[in-house]
């Protein structure tokens, strides 16, 4: 969504305040945030990624959306901190790389930035339109649990993504082969067109789905709150789909909750920097701005690991994968403790079995 570079713009024009260059204690511990986001979402999704991969049976259509998401925040991360740590250490919209290479690097840098955000909104639209299916018609849960279905899901989730921020290469400039601008002249009014086109992305890839996941999960859990599973099944049966729809509930919720937590400052920040304060802006829009979009950014950081906390067969894949070989390993390394202990067990139950003879 435009918010990341809208609110660079926003927050480096209008009025000079006056404002310092940040001191070597600000840009450390800038840059250690930064870090620390890279390296939580990095590790997070990775671990998503591998875990859901490693085990067969964690192979569904949720979860391909789960490593949809994890994917895109990957990409987000690899492409958006380095430079943000760059321009910490430099200036702001510098750019090392110049020519035709820079220029397209310039642009494809954001267009993935954003690109990415707004894949992760789409695939959080998709799961809960699935657990909708799954809940509220079982009986037609496997609408979407095909193979070509789930196909075409995630590949629209890229593509949607993709066109909506195509015009990216055209509004994001290289000046003088070292400042990477978003500037929609000289062809047409730079501020009119910036704001038409973040309320457009802004309604289309945030406020939209956000409605759009509060009306389904508020059906998803009034049906689970009256405890009514439709079709012909067991009352045992039912108990166990309606305690496995919760988890799962659970889990995508908090993913949901944290999301627009994390994005809704940003977006709402940046409506009034552009409709409320126009070119009269406060001389804390910097400080503010630097806060809303480390916030935005954390998502990435933070969705990874709220799989692992709220859902129980994360933690066991992740178990499967990672303290089976530790295992292995230990008990290649000792064989002969492995055998002394099968040979002492043998022992004790050739005893008992005595025993209970006598």
């Amino acid at each position: 969504m435009t918010e990341n570079g809208t609110a660079k713009n926003v927050s480096t024009s209008g009025p000079v305040c006056g404002f310092a260059e940040d001191t070597a204690v600000e840009i450390s511990w800038k840059t250690f945030a930064y870090c620390f986001i890279a390296f939580g979402s990095l590790l997070g999704n990775s671990l998503v990624v591998v875990v859901i991969f490693k085990n067969r049976n964690m192979r569904s259509t949720i979860n391909y959306f789960i490593v949809n998401m994890a994917s895109s925040d990957i990409l987000f991360t690899l492409f958006v901190i380095p430079r943000l740590i760059s321009e910490l250490h430099s200036a702001p919209n510098r750019w090392f790389i110049g020519g035709t290479f820079g220029s397209m690097l310039c642009k494809f840098d954001f267009f993935i930035q954003d690109s990415s955000t707004a894949v992760s909104i789409l695939s959080l639209v998709a799961i809960a339109f699935d657990r909708f299916f799954g809940v509220v018609y079982p009986m037609k849960a496997g609408l979407m649990n095909g193979a070509k279905v789930c196909g075409v899901i995630l590949v629209g989730t890229w593509f949607i993504s993709a066109l909506l921020h195509s015009p990216y290469f055209y509004a994001y400039k290289l000046y003088e082969d070292s400042i990477c601008i978003y500037n929609w002249g000289p062809t047409v009014d730079h501020a009119k067109v910036s704001k038409i086109y973040f309320v457009v992305l802004s309604i289309s890839l945030f406020f939209f789905p956000a409605t759009i996941l509060t009306a389904v999960y508020s059906i998803i859990i009034i049906t689970l709150w009256r405890n009514k599973i439709p079709g012909n099944h067991s009352l045992r049966n039912k108990k166990r789909v309606a305690k496995r729809n919760r988890n799962v509930l659970k889990m995508v919720m908090a993913v949901v909750i944290v999301f627009i937590c994390c994005w809704l400052p940003v977006n709402i920040s940046i409506y009034v920097a552009l409709f409320r304060w126009g070119s009269h802006r406060p001389c804390y829009l910097r400080t503010l701005f630097f806060w809303v979009v480390l916030l935005a950014y954390s998502n990435g950081c933070i969705s990874p690991f709220l799989y692992f906390i709220f859902n129980e067969n994360f933690r066991q894949g992740f178990r499967k994968v990672f303290c089976r070989r530790h295992l292995r390993g230990s008990l290649r390394s000792n064989p002969r403790s492995t055998q002394r202990k099968t040979r002492t067990d043998a022992v004790s139950l050739t005893s008992l079995e005595s025993m209970r003879r006598r």
